[in-house]
């Protein structure tokens, strides 16, 4: 049919298999949320629509499972409308990473796989979209596209294969986001959203300075609002005294205030022990932590201590771990990691034998 856009058909070749099984990556809840998500970052549902309008991850766009049995065209078809509708929209912010997710039903799986393959593929080919040509005249078909609304699909698609460096399938699907991280469920979009902590362990967050334009002195001091902390379940801080954070501003909240300036000669190992045994007490108890002192990079210490003391982990897997975690780049400088490799917890802290093995196994690895 004239005018109608496709994508060509191609055959899988080694070097396109081998492109995709090395930028297709499984992720769990936590990398998602730490993308972060309120960065306009492209978000695909592949459950049912009815689903997806009753509730879906924060900024995410919906694309229907089709059956299992779909045909190529049919989801080729639908590809192009999703396109379409995205360009009615603006190209996104961030195409870098991609992120698509189902439900844990056939028909998801089916769509999310297919889909992951068939965004990954434009990377190979030289010609990311077609105009077939047929002798047909005339089409009903809702897909029958101007020659304006073409050259937005191509264009689309080229962004896509220049700029996207990894698609992302969420393991687990909606549910296991929506367990852990239920705040950034519902029916938001980029204009609900607000900075977030990095989550980098299970119940310890890495705060930043970042804000919106939030008036009330705690909110700005803690770089996130109370109603925030508690939806995450955070139930302890650990912050700058300087912050001047009063016990009545953070109320149902733990804070442990550390005494430190904002400057690259702090001896930041000065209250090291306090914030081991802070954060102790709160993971022994259930509780949640976010670490936020002064900015990200500097809080990443405290961080890395405790990693390395109650978690057994080698300083080399801690400082991988929370600049990996970290979608932001991090100043080593303020990140004291010559404090941090040097100092030994008193006898109090000192390790078990099974953290003991448990760095020793990290170091092996």
């Amino acid at each position: 049919r004239d005018g109608i856009c496709k994508f060509p058909s191609i055959r899988f070749k080694s070097e396109e298999t081998t492109l995709i099984s090395t930028m297709q990556k499984h992720v769990n809840a936590e990398a998602v949320f730490n993308l972060p998500l309120f960065e306009n970052h492209v978000v695909i549902d592949c459950r049912p629509l009815q689903a997806y309008e009753e509730e879906h991850i924060a900024t995410a766009e919906p694309f229907p499972c089709q059956p299992v049995d779909a045909t190529v065209e049919q989801r080729e078809a639908q590809l192009i409308q999703w396109m379409l509708d995205m360009d009615d929209k603006g190209t996104p912010d961030n195409l870098d990473k991609i992120v698509i997710y189902g439900d844990g039903s056939a028909e998801a799986n089916a769509q999310a796989k297919w889909l992951c393959e068939r965004l990954l593929r434009l990377k190979s080919e030289l010609l990311p979209v077609a105009l077939a040509t047929s002798t047909s005249s005339s089409s009903s078909s809702p897909y029958h596209l101007e020659e304006k609304k073409f050259n937005s699909v191509e264009y689309l698609a080229s962004q896509i294969a220049s700029r996207t460096k990894e698609v992302w399938l969420l393991d687990g699907g909606y549910t296991s986001f929506k367990n852990e991280f239920p705040l950034l469920c519902g029916k938001l979009g980029p204009d609900d959203l607000q900075p977030l902590p990095v989550r980098v362990w299970d119940g310890v967050f890495l705060g930043s300075r970042a804000t919106n334009s939030w008036e009330r002195r705690v909110q700005r001091r803690l770089g996130i609002s109370l109603e925030t902390l508690q939806s995450l379940g955070i139930t302890h801080v650990i912050l700058n005294a300087d912050a001047n954070i009063l016990t009545e501003d953070v109320d149902g909240l733990q804070c442990l205030q550390c005494a430190v300036d904002d400057k690259n000669e702090q001896d930041m190992s000065s209250c090291f022990q306090a914030a081991l045994l802070f954060l102790k007490e709160a993971h022994a108890n259930g509780g949640k932590v976010l670490v936020r002192l002064h900015g990200r990079s500097r809080s990443c210490c405290i961080v890395m201590v405790w990693l390395m003391h109650v978690q057994g982990i080698t300083f080399e897997k801690a400082l991988e771990m929370v600049t990996t975690k970290c979608p932001y780049p991090l100043d080593r400088k303020l990140m004291h990691l010559q404090q941090v490799q040097s100092w030994s917890p008193p006898m109090l802290l000192a390790d078990t034998e099974e953290q003991t093995a448990k760095r020793q196994k990290c170091a092996a690895q």
